[in-house]
């Protein structure tokens, strides 16, 4: 079974989906559950609590929708907590104890998003989690980073997996989760949640499937991307546009 991990609808200041829009495109494409993520701090306890019920409501025997927010902690990190059946209030949000109290109290699930950007968790605070998005398609597209795999090995009893983190229609689909049976609270729970895309799959450990095919393409791509960041940072100092095509290309493929 196919899942669509963090999500944001139009609930979020940037975001661009009505849930109903994001429901067709799960059955169009064969998912059987979205995760949602809106930004908490766009949202009222009355609109999180409007965000549970709409998501109660759309789910249907063909596409399940699982509410949730994620919480900026400046200077710390993004963490997503999942599997809400009612609303969050500021003040379980005034630290991460916090608010990994309030979701314990829903029986819900609590994760650092986009771990290697805006994160300057520990390790030993990462071990704190029920799971750790690795590997997010906004910020690393086609390949999880090898540094976030190799930090995440080292932490047990914690799920890894990846995360779209998606804002607009047309990023649905680059990386996917898939679970055996149930739900995916459960399969997070439980560590029998597979990320992967057409290239890469890497297992709740945090581990490759596929070693062989990723460790042949990554460095190509690394390369790539840096070859990309270097020619976007001399056209931004000379103070010039890259060409059209170029940047389509660089958004499609770098974000």
């Amino acid at each position: 079974m196919k899942v669509a991990f963090h999500i944001h609808t139009a609930y979020s200041h940037d975001g661009h989906c009505a849930l109903e829009k994001l429901h067709e495109k799960a059955v169009e494409s064969g998912y059987g559950y979205l995760v949602i993520t809106d930004h908490f701090e766009d949202l009222s306890e009355a609109q999180i609590q409007e965000l549970v019920d709409l998501c109660n409501e759309i789910s249907s025997p063909h596409v399940g929708l699982i509410p949730g927010v994620e919480v900026v902690f400046e200077g710390k990190a993004h963490v997503l907590v999942i599997g809400l059946n009612g609303p969050l209030r500021k003040s379980d949000t005034v630290d991460i104890d916090a608010l990994r109290e309030a979701a314990r109290l829903q029986n819900a699930l609590i994760g650092v998003a986009h771990l290697g950007d805006k994160c300057s968790l520990t390790v030993d605070e990462l071990s704190k989690f029920d799971f750790i998005e690795a590997w997010n398609y906004r910020h690393n597209k086609g390949f999880p980073l090898r540094r976030n795999l190799e930090t995440v090995q080292r932490i047990d009893n914690v799920c890894i997996l990846g995360g779209l983190d998606l804002h607009m229609m047309h990023e649905f689909g680059g990386i996917w989760n898939e679970i055996e049976t149930g739900n995916p609270i459960d399969a997070i729970r439980n560590k029998r949640i597979i990320s992967r895309n057409y290239i890469v799959e890497i297992d709740a450990s945090g581990r490759i499937r596929n070693k062989a095919t990723y460790y042949l393409l990554y460095p190509v791509w690394s390369v790539f991307i840096s070859t990309a960041n270097i020619v976007k940072k001399v056209f931004r100092l000379k103070g010039k546009r890259l060409p059209p095509v170029v940047r389509k290309i660089s958004k499609l493929l770098l974000g």
